[in-house]
């Protein structure tokens, strides 16, 4: 019996290392106190070290790890020790063969005994570096996006629902109408509130293209500002999303313009 739980505990061990090898992750285990144990081939050639080298120190990887990321690592990894929480932080490693560093999402968890000790640490570092560039390059264009609605340049609004709700309105667009936030959080403004009754026919052409094509072409219209007043636009706007209906649109002051022509008009 003795001998088959030894081949069985045998047998256990190497499934275990053989996975560990397999996956694309690094992967580690140390004892309770953080000395390594354990790590597999894929961290050893990613950071151009032994074994032995890893077990000789439970703050071997640190020189590894970015100096930006190192207090962090060594900070949340001290606390895991001393109170079991899991470990969870996201560092960067070094590449021994260029030099260069990448994002890791480093894991690990306590594995416990039957009476809530615990007897190791198991743990994973997971490459992330493709999914950082992205939301690098996503949190750039929406600091872009951002600037623009931001700026005193061009009116943008957001509208929501079969009604056309405004949503969304930048301070472009609330200085050219007098409208405030607080008129545009209370949503009740509507597209029929905004624009001149004799106008539906034209938008309702312009929601027939969104429909077709996702987009309208731009338009020469009027909105009806707080005070009552109209005030000439060049607007246009794209179909963002269907279910529930959400346009967003553009808007130009249009009244410098008519203004010209009037006094060409008067003029002639």
């Amino acid at each position: 019996d003795r001998k088959q739980a030894e081949q069985q505990l045998k047998e256990s061990r190497e499934n275990l290392r053989v996975l560990a090898e397999m996956v694309p992750q690094m992967v580690w285990t140390t004892r309770p106190d953080g000395q390594h144990e354990y790590v597999n081939q894929r961290w050893c050639d990613y950071l151009g070290v032994t074994v032995e080298h890893m077990q000789s120190d439970r703050w071997a990887p640190l020189p590894f790890i970015h100096p930006d990321d190192r207090d962090g690592t060594r900070t949340l990894w001290q606390h895991a020790l001393e109170t079991g929480d899991m470990y969870e932080h996201e560092e960067r490693f070094r590449n021994s063969q260029t030099g260069e560093y990448r994002w890791f999402l480093a894991r690990a968890m306590p594995v416990l005994n039957d009476i809530g000790q615990i007897v190791k640490w198991f743990g994973t570092c997971t490459d992330i570096e493709d999914q950082k560039r992205i939301e690098e390059a996503l949190r750039q264009s929406q600091e872009r996006i951002r600037a623009l609605i931001d700026s005193n340049i061009i009116g943008i609004t957001s509208n929501e629902g079969e009604e056309e709700v405004l949503v969304e309105a930048n301070e472009a667009y609330l200085h050219m109408t007098g409208y405030t936030q607080e008129d545009v959080r209370s949503r009740t403004l509507t597209r029929a509130r905004t624009t001149p009754p004799e106008q539906a026919p034209l938008f309702e052409r312009v929601l027939q293209e969104l429909a077709e094509r996702g987009q309208h072409t731009p338009i020469e219209t009027e909105l009806v500002c707080k005070d009552g007043s109209r005030l000439p636009i060049f607007g246009g706007g794209v179909l963002f999303q269907d279910h529930p209906r959400q346009i967003v649109s553009f808007v130009l002051d249009n009244s410098a313009r008519k203004e010209l022509e009037q006094r060409k008009d008067a003029f002639i």
